[in-house]
């Protein structure tokens, strides 16, 4: 089984990052830049989304398409064979776009949703569906969902963490992330905030940093993010969208910090009350979680994580594809 994964990035102004630890966080990136390091598993994009591999990257499986190249695609229903020829060695056509079938020939098309509420095209027969999600995708009813279970690499021991008093969020921050909640909860009670990720430009974050109680970073490095998640007391996910997995979720539990989140989307599956975080639908159940993360055993949240891992990743995402063959 040769699977080829194909990036529909044109004329971005932020591109992926497809190298093995990639600058800019995020499961979609994470997920295959890990499954590139398999033998017959590759990859075709910009070449701006190779630009930060490594010398641990398997760079024989990233192949360099041009803009016109996938403009063709995209628009002319050419064969994507015959746009680029590489792909007459391949079994499957993964992709994200789910609104668009291409013309692949003999070569099956696979799509890989994120999860959200999307109109997936008439004619996919298989789509690949990553973890939990408690809402119908609108999409013909003879398309087939398989299932498989995201991951990221995680620390292989255990190690006691000395935690200090504040809350972290390192995400994108617009209303799906209700990011201004968890400030204003900050402000009101004197909890200490710290805040980074992307702001989106109509989502008034700003206006509820004090620099007091709440603070804003900007985008910051991995290794800055990991360093603020391994200290914080709680790490706060109050999404109020059906978010299917979080990569994040993972870092924070696997460095003994407890998650505060709702119960949409994935999290029922992934948060233990009282073992490895809390569930908060209002203040009140947020400064329960605030003053009770303390009691939890960084242990319990290490563990809980460790299910998660990158192998459990590919194991599942090879046999989700093996199904669809």
């Amino acid at each position: 089984m040769k699977v080829a994964y194909f990036d529909f990035c044109l004329n971005a102004t932020i591109y992926e990052d497809y190298s093995l630890y990639p600058n800019r966080y995020g499961a979609g990136r994470i997920f295959v830049s890990y499954l590139k390091q398999m033998k017959d598993f590759h990859i075709f994009a910009n070449s701006r989304c190779f630009n930060n591999l490594g010398k641990y990257d398997n760079k024989d499986n990233c192949h360099v398409v041009t803009d016109e190249q996938i403009y063709r695609i995209l628009n002319g229903g050419e064969n994507v064979c015959q746009v680029v020829p590489e792909l007459n060695d391949f079994d499957i056509f993964f992709h994200r776009e789910t609104a668009y079938y291409f013309n692949t020939g003999d070569l099956k098309q696979i799509v890989w949703s994120a999860g959200y509420q999307e109109i997936i095209n008439e004619r996919h027969i298989h789509l690949l569906l990553y973890n939990d999600y408690q809402y119908p995708l609108i999409m013909n009813p003879n398309t087939n969902i398989i299932k498989f279970q995201l991951g990221k690499e995680l620390p292989s021991f255990f190690m006691e963490r000395e935690k200090e008093d504040y809350i972290f969020q390192c995400t994108r921050h617009d209303p799906d992330f209700n990011t201004i909640a968890v400030a204003d909860f900050c402000n009101i009670y004197g909890v200490k905030g710290i805040f980074a990720g992307p702001c989106d430009y109509t989502y008034d974050l700003m206006s509820h940093i004090d620099n007091v109680h709440t603070f804003y970073l900007g985008e910051i490095s991995e290794a800055k993010k990991l360093e603020l998640t391994s200290k914080a007391r709680l790490y706060t996910f109050l999404h109020n969208w059906n978010t299917p997995f979080n990569i994040s979720a993972l870092e924070s539990l696997s460095l003994g910090t407890p998650i505060v989140s709702t119960h949409m989307g994935f999290w029922p599956s992934l948060v233990q009350p009282g073992v490895n975080g809390f569930f908060a639908t209002n203040e009140n159940d947020l400064m329960y979680a605030w003053e009770n993360a303390p009691k939890l055993r960084q242990s319990d949240c290490y563990l809980s994580a460790l299910p998660y891992n990158h192998l459990s990743m590919i194991n599942s995402v090879t046999d989700a594809l093996e199904k669809c063959l």
